[in-house]
């Protein structure tokens, strides 16, 4: 077997272990203390409607555990597309606008006392539409640059959002950094569509994807770069709109998962994407576990403390490879 594809196959088993741990985990975490007896009742015995174990189990703790996993999935797929047709790997939803399009959403929407899911939709969509606008028929790296203007617009406009709404500004506050506190079997169900249509846009389009990472021209290959850079960003757009409008901003996921997966793996798309939804999903999972431990400590802060040091370690490789 190609060594790629066994190292692929091997740690996507590992991970899947650690998934499977975590939703066990999960399941056990919270204030309301079981014995692993109880727990294991209250797992076998099913969802009920009756304050109890396995109301808490079925209603609250597992749902809140398969969110955090696929929505880490999700955002890091959305990685994967973003910095594949890009061409940069410091591309990410973070970085392009889409997170900061979703949080001026989030933040009108809640000083109009409206949802701020529906406002995160919106603004994370079209954010993103604006910067395909601004950087149509330039260069992937005219794009990012679009990104970080549109990004830079949009935080100013959140942060004069947040001088004029007074007494409303402690909920954006929190909703900006990000939780999974109210995670629901609805919030499970829209976080399975954004991760299944992410994982699907990477395996698609794996190849097209390593004709961008290769350098060659992808037109003189027969690709229509145009149609799979619009369809790429569409998908990961919307998937990363989807996690953003439920809960908050979940900053650089996805660059520490494909980052890390391209480390062990190399440059082909097909298992860095597999890996990076497996290992984003586990990422987020005990991210949240820990801060769920800590007292509810909004899991967006944790995931920007180690995304941070990527990023910074991204650059400066980047620098190097560059030269003086």
């Amino acid at each position: 077997m190609n060594p790629v594809r066994m190292r692929c196959l091997v740690l996507s088993l590992c991970l899947v272990v650690l998934a499977l741990l975590g939703l066990l985990a999960g399941a056990a975490v919270g204030d309301w203390s079981m014995s692993w007896g109880e727990l294991a009742d209250a797992i076998l015995s099913g969802p009920s409607s009756e304050l109890g174990g396995s109301y808490v189990v079925w209603n609250l703790r597992l749902p809140r555990t398969l969110c955090a996993f696929l929505a880490g999935a999700s955002l890091s797929c959305a990685g994967v597309l973003f910095q594949g047709v890009l061409r940069n790997q410091l591309a990410e939803p973070y970085t392009l606008g889409v997170a900061s399009g979703g949080a001026f959403g989030a933040a009108m929407s809640i000083a109009l006392g409206l949802g701020a899911s529906g406002g995160a939709m919106v603004g994370a969509v079209g954010s993103l539409g604006l910067v395909m606008l601004l950087g149509r028929g330039g260069s992937a790296s005219e794009m990012i640059m679009a990104g970080v203007v549109v990004s830079s617009l949009l935080s100013s406009g959140l942060a004069l959002i947040k001088a004029l709404v007074g007494e409303k500004v402690s909920a954006i506050v929190i909703w900006l950094m990000g939780s999974f506190s109210g995670a629901g079997w609805s919030s499970t169900a829209i976080c399975l569509l954004g991760a299944s249509a992410s994982l699907a846009a990477v395996l698609l389009l794996s190849k097209e994807l390593d004709i961008f990472a290769s350098g060659a021209d992808p037109t003189s290959l027969g690709v229509n770069e145009r149609a799979v850079r619009t369809v790429a960003l569409s998908a990961a757009s919307i998937c990363a709109a989807l996690v953003v409008g439920q809960f908050g901003i979940i900053g650089f996921l996805g660059l520490v998962s494909p980052h890390g997966a391209r480390l062990i793996l190399g440059p082909a798309n097909l298992p860095v994407g597999i890996v990076s939804f497996l290992g984003g999903g586990v990422l987020l999972m005990w991210s949240d576990l820990i801060c769920r431990l800590l007292g509810e400590l909004p899991v967006g802060v944790l995931t920007s403390l180690m995304g941070g040091p990527v990023f910074i370690l991204l650059v400066w490789r980047g620098s190097r490879a560059a030269g003086p």
